[in-house]
Protein backbone atom coordinates (compact mmCIF):
# COMPACT_ATOMS: atom_id res chain seq x y z
CA UNK A 1 0.00 0.00 0.00
CA UNK A 2 1.20 3.44 -0.72
CA UNK A 3 2.18 5.63 1.76
CA UNK A 4 3.29 9.35 2.52
CA UNK A 5 4.80 11.59 5.10
CA UNK A 6 2.88 14.16 7.05
CA UNK A 7 3.98 16.77 4.83
CA UNK A 8 1.62 19.41 5.93
CA UNK A 9 2.34 18.64 10.03
CA UNK A 10 6.44 18.69 8.75
CA UNK A 11 6.06 21.94 7.38
CA UNK A 12 4.83 23.32 10.69
CA UNK A 13 6.79 22.29 12.66
CA UNK A 14 9.76 23.58 10.56
CA UNK A 15 7.82 27.29 10.69
CA UNK A 16 7.98 27.18 14.37
CA UNK A 17 10.94 29.21 15.89
CA UNK A 18 10.85 28.49 19.29
CA UNK A 19 13.69 26.20 19.40
CA UNK A 20 17.43 26.48 19.61
CA UNK A 21 18.28 23.34 17.76
CA UNK A 22 15.34 21.31 15.77
CA UNK A 23 15.81 17.51 14.94
CA UNK A 24 14.12 15.16 12.74
CA UNK A 25 14.55 12.00 12.05
CA UNK A 26 12.67 8.71 10.89
CA UNK A 27 12.16 5.55 13.36
CA UNK A 28 10.83 2.57 13.55
CA UNK A 29 9.36 0.90 17.25
CA UNK A 30 9.12 -2.43 17.63
CA UNK A 31 6.12 -1.78 19.52
CA UNK A 32 4.68 0.65 16.43
CA UNK A 33 3.20 -1.58 13.04
CA UNK A 34 4.41 1.77 11.26
CA UNK A 35 7.14 3.59 10.68
CA UNK A 36 6.77 7.57 12.15
CA UNK A 37 8.39 10.42 12.45
CA UNK A 38 9.90 12.15 15.83
CA UNK A 39 10.00 15.75 15.87
CA UNK A 40 12.49 17.42 18.89
CA UNK A 41 12.19 21.04 20.34
CA UNK A 42 15.15 21.49 22.00
CA UNK A 43 14.95 25.15 24.00
CA UNK A 44 18.02 24.30 26.06
CA UNK A 45 16.25 23.89 29.23
CA UNK A 46 12.99 21.78 27.96
CA UNK A 47 13.16 18.91 25.12
CA UNK A 48 10.20 18.21 24.15
CA UNK A 49 9.43 14.86 21.50
CA UNK A 50 6.75 14.70 19.42
CA UNK A 51 5.48 11.66 17.62
CA UNK A 52 3.65 11.55 14.11
CA UNK A 53 2.48 8.14 12.61
CA UNK A 54 3.40 7.29 9.36
CA UNK A 55 -0.32 6.60 8.14
CA UNK A 56 -1.57 4.98 5.14
CA UNK A 57 -2.95 6.90 2.16
CA UNK A 58 -6.95 6.54 2.34
CA UNK A 59 -9.25 3.96 0.33
CA UNK A 60 -10.02 5.49 -2.67
CA UNK A 61 -13.67 5.40 -4.00
CA UNK A 62 -14.10 3.74 -6.82
CA UNK A 63 -17.89 3.65 -8.74
CA UNK A 64 -17.91 1.34 -12.15
CA UNK A 65 -20.18 0.89 -14.01
CA UNK A 66 -22.32 -2.34 -13.80
CA UNK A 67 -21.10 -5.62 -14.25
CA UNK A 68 -23.47 -8.06 -15.49
CA UNK A 69 -20.73 -10.90 -13.74
CA UNK A 70 -21.75 -9.33 -10.39
CA UNK A 71 -24.25 -12.05 -9.61
CA UNK A 72 -22.38 -14.94 -10.53
CA UNK A 73 -19.41 -13.77 -8.30
CA UNK A 74 -21.59 -13.64 -6.04
CA UNK A 75 -22.69 -17.09 -6.29
CA UNK A 76 -19.19 -18.47 -6.65
CA UNK A 77 -18.12 -17.34 -3.25
CA UNK A 78 -21.65 -18.29 -1.53
CA UNK A 79 -20.60 -21.69 -2.74
CA UNK A 80 -17.31 -21.47 -0.42
CA UNK A 81 -18.68 -19.85 2.75
CA UNK A 82 -21.93 -22.46 2.93
CA UNK A 83 -19.30 -25.54 3.03
CA UNK A 84 -17.99 -23.21 6.14
CA UNK A 85 -21.36 -22.45 7.69
CA UNK A 86 -22.90 -25.64 6.88
CA UNK A 87 -26.27 -26.32 8.68
CA UNK A 88 -26.18 -23.04 10.65
CA UNK A 89 -26.58 -21.64 7.60
CA UNK A 90 -29.97 -20.63 6.47
CA UNK A 91 -30.23 -18.32 3.68
CA UNK A 92 -27.95 -16.39 1.62
CA UNK A 93 -28.68 -13.41 0.19
CA UNK A 94 -26.93 -10.53 -2.31
CA UNK A 95 -27.39 -7.09 -1.42
CA UNK A 96 -26.09 -4.21 -1.88
CA UNK A 97 -25.70 -2.37 -5.35
CA UNK A 98 -23.83 -5.28 -6.64
CA UNK A 99 -27.51 -6.98 -6.55
CA UNK A 100 -28.96 -4.48 -8.74
CA UNK A 101 -29.32 -4.71 -12.33
CA UNK A 102 -28.01 -1.49 -14.38
CA UNK A 103 -26.82 0.00 -11.15
CA UNK A 104 -23.09 1.19 -10.84
CA UNK A 105 -21.54 0.64 -7.79
CA UNK A 106 -18.10 -0.13 -5.52
CA UNK A 107 -16.61 -3.68 -7.18
CA UNK A 108 -17.47 -4.91 -3.41
CA UNK A 109 -19.64 -7.54 -3.51
CA UNK A 110 -22.50 -7.74 0.02
CA UNK A 111 -23.50 -10.71 1.07
CA UNK A 112 -26.15 -11.00 4.01
CA UNK A 113 -25.75 -14.45 5.54
CA UNK A 114 -29.08 -15.44 8.05
CA UNK A 115 -27.85 -18.06 10.51
CA UNK A 116 -29.24 -20.18 13.26
CA UNK A 117 -27.03 -19.55 15.81
CA UNK A 118 -24.20 -16.40 15.80
CA UNK A 119 -22.47 -18.37 18.97
CA UNK A 120 -21.30 -21.46 16.15
CA UNK A 121 -20.72 -18.55 14.00
CA UNK A 122 -17.90 -16.91 15.86
CA UNK A 123 -16.70 -20.15 16.53
CA UNK A 124 -16.44 -20.81 12.48
CA UNK A 125 -13.91 -17.59 12.13
CA UNK A 126 -10.83 -19.56 11.83
CA UNK A 127 -12.87 -21.24 8.91
CA UNK A 128 -13.79 -18.14 7.46
CA UNK A 129 -9.95 -16.86 7.77
CA UNK A 130 -9.00 -18.99 6.03
CA UNK A 131 -10.89 -18.17 3.09
CA UNK A 132 -9.71 -14.87 3.28
CA UNK A 133 -12.19 -13.20 5.61
CA UNK A 134 -11.06 -10.78 8.72
CA UNK A 135 -13.72 -11.26 11.23
CA UNK A 136 -14.93 -7.68 12.78
CA UNK A 137 -17.14 -8.41 15.43
CA UNK A 138 -20.78 -6.87 15.86
CA UNK A 139 -18.90 -3.65 14.26
CA UNK A 140 -21.32 -1.43 16.07
CA UNK A 141 -24.78 -3.70 15.46
CA UNK A 142 -25.87 -5.46 18.18
CA UNK A 143 -26.69 -8.77 17.34
CA UNK A 144 -24.69 -8.90 13.88
CA UNK A 145 -21.22 -10.17 12.35
CA UNK A 146 -18.89 -8.20 9.80
CA UNK A 147 -16.38 -10.26 7.80
CA UNK A 148 -14.48 -8.42 5.20
CA UNK A 149 -12.40 -9.91 2.84
CA UNK A 150 -9.66 -7.69 0.98
CA UNK A 151 -6.69 -7.84 -1.52
CA UNK A 152 -4.44 -5.58 -0.75
CA UNK A 153 -6.26 -2.55 -0.10
CA UNK A 154 -9.75 -3.58 -2.16
CA UNK A 155 -12.78 -4.79 -0.34
CA UNK A 156 -13.62 -7.88 -2.77
CA UNK A 157 -16.35 -9.14 -0.27
CA UNK A 158 -18.15 -8.15 2.82
CA UNK A 159 -20.34 -10.90 5.02
CA UNK A 160 -23.40 -9.17 6.82
CA UNK A 161 -24.36 -11.66 9.46
CA UNK A 162 -27.58 -11.91 11.48
CA UNK A 163 -29.59 -14.42 13.40
CA UNK A 164 -32.94 -15.17 12.15
CA UNK A 165 -35.37 -12.79 12.97
CA UNK A 166 -32.95 -9.77 13.01
CA UNK A 167 -35.16 -6.76 11.62
CA UNK A 168 -32.07 -5.87 9.68
CA UNK A 169 -32.45 -8.25 7.36
CA UNK A 170 -35.85 -6.98 5.73
CA UNK A 171 -34.36 -4.08 5.71
CA UNK A 172 -31.92 -4.83 3.15
CA UNK A 173 -33.90 -6.93 1.36
CA UNK A 174 -36.43 -4.28 1.14
CA UNK A 175 -33.70 -1.77 -0.03
CA UNK A 176 -32.25 -4.26 -3.12
CA UNK A 177 -35.86 -5.46 -4.40
CA UNK A 178 -37.26 -1.85 -4.14
CA UNK A 179 -34.37 -0.84 -6.31
CA UNK A 180 -34.80 -3.32 -8.79
CA UNK A 181 -38.91 -3.11 -9.04
CA UNK A 182 -38.05 1.17 -9.44
CA UNK A 183 -35.55 1.88 -11.99
CA UNK A 184 -36.21 5.57 -11.79
CA UNK A 185 -34.61 5.31 -8.44
CA UNK A 186 -31.96 3.58 -9.68
CA UNK A 187 -31.06 6.17 -11.61
CA UNK A 188 -31.40 9.24 -8.90
CA UNK A 189 -29.07 6.82 -6.54
CA UNK A 190 -26.75 6.09 -9.54
CA UNK A 191 -26.21 10.00 -9.94
CA UNK A 192 -25.67 10.73 -5.97
CA UNK A 193 -23.21 7.95 -5.66
CA UNK A 194 -21.28 9.27 -8.82
CA UNK A 195 -21.42 12.79 -8.11
CA UNK A 196 -20.27 12.25 -4.42
CA UNK A 197 -17.52 9.47 -5.40
CA UNK A 198 -15.83 12.60 -7.93
CA UNK A 199 -16.57 14.74 -4.56
CA UNK A 200 -14.81 12.14 -2.40
CA UNK A 201 -12.43 10.23 -4.27
CA UNK A 202 -10.09 9.87 -1.35
CA UNK A 203 -12.70 10.04 1.70
CA UNK A 204 -14.74 6.88 2.09
CA UNK A 205 -16.46 8.16 5.08
CA UNK A 206 -17.38 11.30 3.69
CA UNK A 207 -18.61 9.13 0.56
CA UNK A 208 -21.11 7.28 2.52
CA UNK A 209 -22.57 10.09 4.87
CA UNK A 210 -23.36 12.02 1.80
CA UNK A 211 -25.49 8.46 0.67
CA UNK A 212 -27.07 8.56 4.12
CA UNK A 213 -30.32 11.20 3.80
CA UNK A 214 -31.13 9.51 0.25
CA UNK A 215 -30.35 5.85 1.62
CA UNK A 216 -32.73 6.18 4.43
CA UNK A 217 -36.04 7.81 2.58
CA UNK A 218 -35.73 5.03 0.03
CA UNK A 219 -35.81 2.73 3.37
CA UNK A 220 -38.78 4.08 4.13
CA UNK A 221 -40.65 3.98 0.88
CA UNK A 222 -39.40 0.49 0.90
CA UNK A 223 -40.72 -0.60 3.94
CA UNK A 224 -44.58 0.87 2.82
CA UNK A 225 -43.97 -0.75 -0.49
CA UNK A 226 -43.34 -4.30 0.48
CA UNK A 227 -45.89 -3.35 3.29
CA UNK A 228 -48.83 -2.96 0.28
CA UNK A 229 -47.06 -6.14 -1.78
CA UNK A 230 -47.75 -7.93 1.39
CA UNK A 231 -51.43 -6.56 1.85
CA UNK A 232 -52.33 -7.33 -1.78
CA UNK A 233 -51.21 -11.25 -1.02
CA UNK A 234 -53.08 -11.52 1.47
Amino acid sequence: MSESWPAFYLDQFKSRKVGLACGLSKARDTNRKLPHLIFSYNCGWLTVNCILERHPMARIVEVLPYDPTWPQIYHGEVVQVASVLGSNLVAPHHIGSTAVPGLAAKPTIDILLVVRDLQILDDANTALAALGYQAMGEHGISGWRYFSKKEGDRHLFHLHTYAEGHADIIRHLNFRDYLIAHPSEVFDYQTLKQSLATQFRDRPAAYTAGKADFIHAVEKRAAAWRAGLDQDIG
